[in-house]
C-alpha cells in the first residue's frame, strides 16, 4: 500500500547490505538511492581504472547471478540494480545474497 515508504525502508536496507561489495577487488564504487544502486567494476580500485572493454568480467558475474535465479542489467562497467518498488526486505536480501555467491564464484 504504501509504495514510496516502503521502496524508502527496504531501499536502505538494500544499499547498506551493498556496501558490502566494496570487499571485492574489482568494485570500485556502490552508489544508490532508494532501489536504484549500481555496482561500479574496476580494473584497479585504488587508482579505480574503469573497467576496460575488453574486460569480460561484468558480464561473467552477471551470466552467473542469472544461473542462480537474479538477473541484473550491466551498462559500461556497471551492474545495475532496479528492483519493484514492492520488494521486501528477505527480497533485498535474497539479492544480495545471490550477488555475493555470482561475485564469489567469478570474481
Amino acid at each position: 500500500e504504501n509504495i514510496v515508504g516502503n521502496a524508502k525502508t527496504v531501499g536502505a536496507h538494500f544499499n547498506q547490505r551493498l556496501q558490502e561489495f566494496y570487499k571485492y577487488d574489482c568494485v570500485g564504487d556502490v552508489r544508490g538511492i532508494g532501489l536504484m544502486s549500481a555496482l561500479e567494476l574496476v580494473e584497479d580500485k585504488v587508482k579505480k581504472t574503469t573497467l576496460a572493454k575488453t574486460n569480460n568480467l561484468l558480464s561473467r558475474i552477471a551470466r552467473s547471478a542469472y544461473e542462480k535465479g537474479l538477473t541484473v542489467r550491466t551498462s559500461g562497467a556497471n551492474m545495475i540494480l532496479s528492483p519493484p518498488l514492492i520488494l521486501t526486505l528477505s527480497d533485498a536480501d535474497y539479492i544480495v545474497d545471490t550477488l555475493h555467491s555470482a561475485f564469489s564464484d567469478v570474481a
